[in-house]
């Protein structure tokens, strides 16, 4: 939901969809955070948690009505 600013309400808790860009690769996630202390985990589709690196990652958040091409 936008509100009059344009800007888009994120639910920080929960479970949701989205792409990890992997060696080259577009992969299928889900992501998971029980409550905001804990850390938000990924993980691929066999289930299998994916491992986030030591060094900086880039997360980018989208309304999930925008159209993304890759």
């Amino acid at each position: 939901m936008k509100d009059a600013e344009g800007r888009v309400e994120i639910r920080f808790v929960g479970r949701g969809s989205g792409w990890m860009f992997l060696r080259g690769k577009a992969v299928p996630i889900v992501w998971e955070k029980k409550n905001f202390r804990e850390k938000t985990r990924y993980y691929l589709q066999d289930g299998r948690e994916a491992r986030i690196a030591s060094f900086p990652v880039w997360v980018e958040v989208i309304d999930s009505q925008e159209k993304v091409v890759f």
